[in-house]
């Protein structure tokens, strides 16, 4: 049972209920104000001529008693079975009145999960840009950062290889930040192994080998994992020893407990200049936010790009189910 919608469902025929509530009440209301309500006759403004014979025959003449006019009775309790029939009648009759409510609560809820999320990327942005331990590539003295949780055998990250590859040609004074989550069991956890112990023995071979990981298919195992290592310049067998540390158990419990507190449930998500976005990126939106910090920092734009090795060219599989 989708929770969601029968709440939301609820709440609309809550708002229904309480629109035909207060509309009975407003008429019962106004109905005794007309019948409780004395009238007075309109007053004239020239003083009517009366001779001393009406004046004295005016005395003689007994008014009749005005019959006061009777209050009506009091409103009836609400039919509460009613209202749920007028309530169901309407619903029954507007079937759009609760989707585009169900709509409007959604979007409302994920405004506020977003501003929760922002707040908390606020309060923990010089953990996730300035951890000395993360694996990087670009400019080590940039002011924007992007910052990106992946996994190492999620589809959608394998699919964003070439676009950081044009990013970091296009963008020579930002600084990409790589966060390990290993979600899809422990090929991705041995991968994320692989990439911190490469990245412990040579800084400047880790981008190259973070595109080899990201493009093998097959490479589950230590001893494929090994042979893309030797393919970037990387000592196998000493790669095979660092990955044995147990210190990067450490830092990939570190990097899942931070995504939790940040609100990040899946892969890839980057937080570009302190901004957050989720899911695949086109290569247009990560220019725009880029731009957008660069505006917002009042840095100037770049004027030579730096070429870098070419990335793998990664072929997208939609049927993939996101981490």
């Amino acid at each position: 049972m989708n929770y969601k919608i029968v709440s939301g469902y609820f709440m609309v025929l809550f708002m229904l209920g309480s629109l035909v509530f207060g509309y009975s009440y407003y008429t019962q209301t106004m109905q005794a104000n007309i019948y409780t309500t004395p009238r007075t006759p309109p007053q004239s403004t020239t003083p009517p001529t009366v001779t001393a014979s009406q004046e004295a025959a005016s005395t003689a003449v007994i008014q009749p008693a005005v019959e006061p006019i009777q209050s009506p009775p009091a409103p009836a309790e609400i039919d509460r079975e009613q209202i749920r029939s007028i309530v169901k009648e309407v619903i029954e009759q507007n079937p759009e009145l609760v989707a585009q409510s169900l709509h409007n609560y959604h979007k409302q809820q994920y405004r506020d999960r977003m501003a929760q999320m922002q707040q908390r990327i606020r309060e923990k942005l010089t953990v996730l840009e300035n951890n000395i331990d993360d694996p990087r590539a670009g400019n080590p003295d940039a002011r924007i950062k992007i910052v990106e949780f992946l996994d190492y055998n999620c589809m959608y990250c394998k699919s964003m290889a070439a676009v950081k590859q044009r990013v970091l040609e296009q963008h020579p004074d930002i600084e990409y930040v790589f966060k390990d989550i290993p979600l899809l069991g422990e090929p991705s956890t041995l991968k994320a192994r692989a990439a911190l112990a490469a990245n412990a023995i040579a800084k400047d071979k880790f981008f190259a080998f973070h595109h080899k990981l990201l493009e093998a298919r097959e490479a589950n195992n230590i001893g494929a994992i090994k042979e893309l290592a030797a393919t970037v310049g990387i000592d196998p067998e000493a790669l095979e020893q660092t990955m044995q540390d147990k210190k990067w158990d450490d830092t990939i419990y570190a990097n899942r407990a931070l995504a939790r507190e940040i609100g990040v449930r899946g892969t890839p998500v980057f937080i570009i200049a302190g901004e957050m976005v989720q899911g695949m990126v086109d290569e247009n939106t990560m220019n725009l936010k880029i731009n957008e910090a660069r505006q917002r920092f009042n840095l100037p734009a770049p004027t030579v790009a730096q070429p870098i090795e070419e990335a793998p060219t990664v072929e997208n599989d939609d049927t993939h189910v996101q981490s």
